[in-house]
């Protein structure tokens, strides 16, 4: 088998990967909007930033956070991001009207709030209990007498915060695509080893499914092709005689052609749409960026480059 085989067979895989990848990734998207799963992983993080459940009730109920809410704030949907900037200016706020009850004096005005006012602040509430003030304090002490950049030392705390957060996100929806991969690959029969062994017996097919690769990669749209588009190119790639979907039409020649397979193949079969869960786990954009590499070394060399 020559090289160009090979890269041929691997332009078609990846092209078949990067089609089911984008469209399980869409589902998986939908279902995130529609549940609100990104808002839930923001309140997971805000908890765990804020384990004062006062101050955190405090902060998400401050006129700044509550006008991102749909609906009551801390409760049923939340916000997919709050602003650092806006989360540290909520945050002083609560802390220093906590301070002034717990002192039984009225706080400072906005405009004239200083760090010392801030640092008196964390001090007052971590003596009282709260962890809040005990992440404050070093963050404060950092800005020395600039209440900007104390802001931006809290700001900074808390995106970090929220890259992990970002971090949990990132893992769960990548489990759910998998899942949903792996049911697309039973339900559409997206068979690695099937589509594989197609590849390599079918000079035509092999060589079609190259050439419309080749035209993905070098498309406008790129990984961010709308859902009707990857759907259009997956009824070409099938038109093209790829082997997706059952060559079974009604529910009795599917059950003679399910009782005619030995166990065997349907070993091979299950390795095959496995193979199809993992693949479309690591995304569409994974396997864009594979297929430009693939068109790359297929064609000896990168494309010229588009004249502007």
């Amino acid at each position: 088998m020559s090289l160009l085989t090979i890269a041929e067979i691997a332009v078609g895989l990846a092209l078949a990967y990067f089609l089911v990848s984008t469209l399980c990734s869409g589902l998986v998207e939908l279902a995130a909007h529609r549940t609100g799963l990104r808002g839930r992983f923001l309140r997971a993080g805000l908890l765990n930033l804020l384990t004062d459940r006062w101050i955190y009730l405090r902060v998400v109920n401050h006129p700044l956070l509550a006008s991102l809410y749909r609906d009551v704030p801390g409760k049923l949907r939340h916000p997919s991001y709050i602003p650092g900037d806006t989360f540290a200016q909520a945050l002083f706020d609560v802390v220093v009207h906590k301070a002034a009850q717990i002192r039984g004096a009225p706080p400072p005005r906005r405009a004239e709030l200083g760090t010392a006012d801030l640092r008196e602040a964390a001090r007052l509430c971590r003596a009282c209990g709260f962890t809040v003030g005990e992440a404050l304090l070093p963050l404060i002490d950092q800005a020395g007498d600039r209440v900007d950049a104390a802001r931006v030392n809290v700001a900074a705390w808390y995106e970090a915060a929220m890259e992990r957060v970002s971090g949990w996100y990132k893992l769960r929806a990548r489990l759910r695509l998998a899942w949903v991969g792996l049911g697309v690959a039973i339900l559409f029969n997206v068979d690695t080893v099937e589509i594989t062994r197609h590849l390599i017996h079918n000079p035509t097919l092999r060589v079609a499914l190259a050439d419309q690769g080749a035209r993905v990669a070098g498309s406008s749209s790129g990984a961010d092709a709308t859902a009707a588009a990857v759907v259009g190119e997956l009824r070409e790639v099938e038109a093209r005689g790829l082997p997706i979907g059952f060559s079974c039409l009604a529910p009795a020649d599917c059950w003679s052609e399910t009782r005619a397979r030995s166990n065997t193949a349907w070993l091979l079969k299950l390795f095959g749409w496995l193979i199809t869960a993992l693949a479309v786990s690591l995304g569409g954009p994974f396997w864009f960026d594979l297929l430009n590499r693939l068109v790359d070394l297929r064609g000896a060399g990168p494309r010229p480059a588009s004249a502007r």
